[in-house]
């Protein structure tokens, strides 16, 4: 189980760049209807967020599970911002 940091969060488009200690930044879509006070940059995640499509990952600081939709990882934050402008 990898952990992560939020560094952008549009709950306007529910997207989401994470950024790990060994994968870099990852983009994502949250797929799980949250109110946007749950999840803010900053806040630490974690699940199995080097794989491709749906996981179930936790929010640390309230222990609440949702699924995002992981785009792609490994990548430098501006190739996370650039897709993250796509979604």
């Amino acid at each position: 189980m990898l952990k992560a940091i939020i560094k952008k969060i549009s709950h306007a488009t529910d997207s989401i760049i994470f950024e790990t200690e060994d994968f870099g930044y990852g983009c994502g879509e949250i797929m799980t209807v949250i109110d946007e006070r749950l999840l803010q940059e900053g806040d630490e995640i974690s699940g199995d967020l080097e794989n491709y499509g749906t996981e179930e990952i936790i929010i640390t600081k309230n222990g609440m599970k949702i699924e995002i939709y992981i785009e792609d990882f490994g990548l430098s934050y501006e190739e996370a911002l650039a897709l993250f402008s796509t979604l």
